[in-house]
């Protein structure tokens, strides 16, 4: 984090940048040091997942950013019930990003965003 702390300290967009990390004290260290900043836990796996979402509120976390086939109606209602952002990841398949969005997923990361925006349009 010292390391990052400098390069944000550099940057004249500091403010528009957003952190994701897989390790869970990474990413409340990375919360407390950058408090301005959007914070998000990443995670592939469904086990313990609603723990985890209650810890994210509770720690002040933007947000959650897993991976797009453990997400379902279930998790976007907890994580909605604990003001908390749902982020999806990897979809280059519109009718998965639809279904995402759908949910109330708050944004998808993809290979493809400008193909991904205009097929979703056609649904």
């Amino acid at each position: 984090l010292p390391a990052l702390q400098r390069i944000v300290e550099n940057s004249k967009n500091a403010d528009q940048l957003v952190f994701i990390c897989f390790d869970w004290k990474t990413i409340l260290a990375t919360q407390k040091e950058f408090p301005e900043n959007k914070c998000y836990w990443l995670s592939s796996s469904k086990s313990g997942l609603n723990k985890k979402i209650e810890q994210a509120a509770e720690k002040g976390l933007a947000g959650v950013n897993l991976k797009y086939s453990i997400i379902d109606e279930e998790i976007v209602e907890l994580a909605k019930q604990n003001k908390l952002e749902v982020l999806a990841w990897t979809v280059d398949d519109p009718k998965e990003a639809k279904r995402l969005t759908d949910l109330g997923v708050t944004g998808i990361t993809t290979n493809r965003p400008k193909w991904l925006k205009e097929e979703m349009a056609k649904l």
